[in-house]
C-alpha cells in the first residue's frame, strides 16, 4: 500500500516498525483504544507460541528460525482487521515482510534517537531480553542494528518522532496524519 495522493484507501491493519524501545507496544496500545480496534505484539505472539521469552527463541534456535517464525506470525496476524500490530525491531529485515505490510495495512515508522531507545530499555521496570544488544556493547550493537534498519524503517508511509511529546498525543498525531493522507481507519 503506498501513498494514496488524493485517493481514500481503507485500512484494517497499522504495523508499527522501529527499534527496540521506540514505544511500539506502549504506543500500540494507546492507537489500538483510541481506535477501538485490537492491539497486538509479534515479539509477545511469539514467546507464547514457543513457550520461551523472545530472546531465549532467538538464542536457542538462531536468528534465521526466529526471523522464520516471526514472519509466520506476522502473516497470520494480518488475517485479522481492525488491528494494531507492534512487530519485533527485526521484522523489517525482509523484504518479504515490509513489502506484505505495505499490502497488508498503514506502516508507521517510530522514530527514536538510539540514545534515547537505550535510555527506555535500561529504565523499563519489565525485564527485557534482548539478545542482539546484550553485554556491555549492548549500546555498540544497538547503534549498528540502526545503522543496518534504518533504511528499511524509512520505507514506511508515516513517520512518528516518539520523542516530541507523550504516548497518548502521540497516537493521536499517528492517527490524524493518516486520515489527513486519505487512510480511513475504521
Amino acid at each position: 500500500m503506498q501513498d494514496t495522493g488524493s485517493q481514500v484507501v481503507d485500512v484494517q491493519r497499522i504495523f508499527l516498525t522501529g527499534l527496540p524501545g521506540s514505544g511500539k507496544t506502549t504506543i500500540g496500545h494507546r492507537i489500538a483504544d483510541l481506535l477501538g480496534w485490537n492491539f497486538v505484539d509479534t515479539d509477545d505472539i511469539i514467546a507464547e507460541r514457543m513457550g520461551m521469552a523472545t530472546g531465549k527463541v532467538l538464542t536457542e534456535y538462531g536468528e534465521t528460525r526466529f526471523r522464520h517464525i516471526e514472519s509466520e506470525i506476522l502473516h497470520e496476524l494480518a488475517n485479522n482487521g481492525r488491528v494494531v500490530i507492534s512487530t519485533g525491531g527485526g521484522t523489517v529485515i525482509s523484504e518479504a515482510n515490509r513489502k506484505f505490510m505495505r499490502e497488508h495495512g498503514l506502516t508507521v515508522y517510530l522514530q527514536t534517537s538510539v540514545a534515547a531507545s537505550w535510555k527506555r530499555m535500561q529504565e523499563s521496570s519489565a525485564p527485557i531480553d534482548r539478545p542482539l544488544i546484550a553485554g556491555g556493547d549492548g549500546l555498540q550493537r544497538l547503534h549498528n542494528l540502526y545503522a543496518t534498519r534504518h533504511q528499511w524503517y524509512e520505507e514506511a508511509i508515516i513517520h512518528i518522532d516518539t520523542e516530541e511529546c507523550a504516548e497518548t498525543e502521540l497516537a493521536s498525531r499517528l492517527i490524524e496524519l493518516a486520515l489527513a493522507r486519505g487512510y480511513l481507519l475504521r
